[in-house]
C-alpha cells in the first residue's frame, strides 16, 4: 500500500511538472509573438520593402511613369538605404540615401551608365509614402526635374 501511495505521488509530480513545462512554453511562444512586434530603434526597418513608383519629369519626359523599387538597409552605414531600380534603370542599380527623422537625402551620385542624382525626400506620417524631388542628369548635360511618390506595397 505504501508503495502503490509512492507510485501514485510521484505520477502525481510528474502531472504538474508537465503542467508546469507546458505553460512555460505557451507563455514563451506569446512573448515571442510581443517581442518581435516591438519597435527595433532603427527607422529604417520602416522603409525596406517593395515600393510602387509613380514619377514624373520635367523638362524631358511629358507622361507618367510607374515602376517598383526596393528598399534594404545599407549593410555597412547605419543610417543610409539603398533603393534598388532606382530611377528605373536597372535591378541591379541602386542609389543610396541618407535618412535623418522623416527626411531621406539623396547625396550627388553618379549610378551606372553615367547617371547623376540629387535631391531629397520625406517619409509621410504613416511611413507608407514618400514623396521625393531630385534632379537627374543621363550624361548628356540636360537636367530632369524629378518628382516621385513612392507608396509601399508591403510584398
Amino acid at each position: 500500500m505504501i508503495k502503490f501511495m509512492d507510485t501514485r505521488k510521484n505520477n502525481l509530480n510528474i502531472m504538474r511538472l508537465a503542467g508546469i513545462l507546458i505553460s512555460l512554453a505557451v507563455l514563451l511562444y506569446s512573448c515571442e509573438d510581443l517581442l518581435s512586434d516591438l519597435d527595433s530603434g532603427d527607422d529604417r526597418d520602416k522603409l525596406v520593402d517593395t515600393w510602387k513608383v509613380e514619377e514624373e519629369s520635367s523638362p524631358i519626359k511629358s507622361e507618367e511613369e510607374i515602376y517598383w523599387v526596393e528598399i534594404e538597409k545599407h549593410p555597412d552605414k547605419p543610417d543610409m538605404v539603398r533603393i534598388y531600380f532606382f530611377h528605373g534603370l536597372g535591378n541591379d542599380i541602386y542609389a543610396e540615401a541618407s535618412l535623418d527623422g522623416t527626411t531621406l537625402a539623396l547625396g550627388y551620385q553618379v549610378l551606372q551608365g553615367g547617371w547623376t542624382f540629387q535631391g531629397s525626400a520625406e517619409v509621410q506620417k504613416g511611413w507608407d509614402e514618400i514623396i521625393w524631388s531630385y534632379t537627374v542628369d543621363d550624361g548628356s548635360g540636360l537636367v530632369e526635374n524629378v518628382l516621385a511618390v513612392y507608396t509601399k506595397i508591403g510584398l
